[in-house]
């Protein structure tokens, strides 16, 4: 099962290493991408610098420093400065946290009791409504997933 966690404005896809803000993607490096994974899953848990060391670079050596860079950058990407709105906090000589609420959601089968077909090539987008009277689109980002039953 995929698992999609959702906070705030945003929607991380871990598996798919995807981190949406109202449905557009948001750019995030690699590292600060890891970082915001680690945070997601142990919300409203303080993640200590060693840690995050550990989980996100593994075996590789780096300092205090680099975390610090990355962190700045996720920061950055998540817009708390332009938002206001604080969703990491910095526990100092802790580490960090994650202060704003997750939703965890899993990826569910449904049936779909209509479709409609929008666009042509690259742009084509198929849109279901489901037996719940779900409205779901399928496109270049948002794909569809077989699974044998």
């Amino acid at each position: 099962m995929n698992r999609r966690l959702s906070f705030g404005r945003f929607l991380l896809m871990p598996a798919q290493r995807l981190l949406l803000r109202e449905g557009e993607r948001t750019a995030v490096g690699s590292r600060a991408f890891d970082m915001l994974v680690v945070l997601a899953q142990d919300a409203g848990t303080v993640v200590s610098n060693q840690e995050m060391l550990d989980r996100v670079w593994g075996p590789v050596v780096v300092d205090e420093g680099s975390l610090r860079v990355h962190m700045t950058a996720l920061r950055k990407a998540l817009q708390e400065k332009e938002s206001g709105q604080q969703h990491i906090a910095n526990v100092p000589r802790r580490g960090y946290c994650l202060v704003t609420r997750v939703v965890v959601q899993d990826d569910a089968p449904f049936l779909a009791d209509e479709m409609e077909a929008q666009g042509e090539g690259a742009a084509r987008t198929l849109i279901f409504r489901t037996n719940v009277d779900d409205v779901v689109r399928c496109d270049a980002e948002h794909t569809l997933r077989f699974e044998p039953e």
